[in-house]
C-alpha cells in the first residue's frame, strides 16, 4: 500500500510547483534630493553653491555649473528624467542630459540632451526627457544632468522613472 501513498504526495507536490518562472517588471518612481545626487561641477564653482534640505542653491553673483547623477540599470531601464527648479523668479533654465543609450543588446552610444524650459514664479518649473521622446525609443542607462545656476537660482529635486526586474 506504499505505492498509493507516494502516488499521492507526487502529485501534491507537481501542483504546488509553478508551471513557468516569467520575469516581472514594475515601474518605480525615485524622487531623489538635490543636496543628495547634485554636486558643483568644478572645485571653482563649491563657494558658489549651498546645499540645504530643500535643495541646492546658488548664492554667487555669477553663474556657477552643477551636476547631478543619477542611479541606473546598467543595462538601461529608465524611461523619464524630470529636474524640478527652485522658484526662484522666472526666466529660461537650460540643462543638458547625458546619458547612455540602452537597446536589448546592451549599453550603445553616449548621448547629449539638452533641455530647456520657461519658469514661472509659484509654478512647478521642470525640465523632462522621455526615452519615447527624445531617447528615439531607446531607455536610458546611466545618466546625470549638467546644469548653469544663475545667481539664485537653485534645484530642488530630482526624478526617474525606470523599469525593475522583480523576478516571478
Amino acid at each position: 500500500m506504499k505505492f498509493p501513498a507516494i502516488a499521492s504526495l507526487a502529485l501534491i507536490t507537481s501542483i504546488a510547483l509553478p508551471l513557468g518562472s516569467h520575469a516581472a517588471e514594475v515601474t518605480r518612481d525615485e524622487v531623489r534630493a538635490a543636496a543628495d545626487v547634485c554636486r558643483p561641477a568644478l572645485p571653482a564653482f563649491d563657494g558658489m553653491i549651498r546645499t540645504s534640505p530643500l535643495g541646492l542653491i546658488n548664492e554667487s553673483s555669477s553663474v556657477a555649473w552643477v551636476t547631478c547623477a543619477l542611479t541606473g540599470h546598467p543595462t538601461g531601464m529608465t524611461r523619464v528624467i524630470d529636474i524640478m527648479f527652485m522658484d526662484s523668479g522666472s526666466g529660461i533654465r537650460t540643462c543638458t542630459l547625458v546619458s547612455w543609450r540602452a537597446h536589448n543588446t546592451g549599453i550603445a552610444a553616449l548621448g547629449y540632451q539638452p533641455g530647456s524650459t520657461s519658469t514661472v514664479p509659484s509654478w512647478e518649473n521642470r525640465i523632462r526627457w522621455t526615452y519615447v521622446h527624445h531617447n528615439g525609443g531607446a531607455t536610458y542607462a546611466s545618466t546625470a544632468i549638467s546644469c548653469p545656476l544663475a545667481p539664485g537660482d537653485g534645484i530642488r529635486h530630482v526624478r526617474h522613472m525606470f523599469d525593475e526586474n522583480v523576478g516571478q
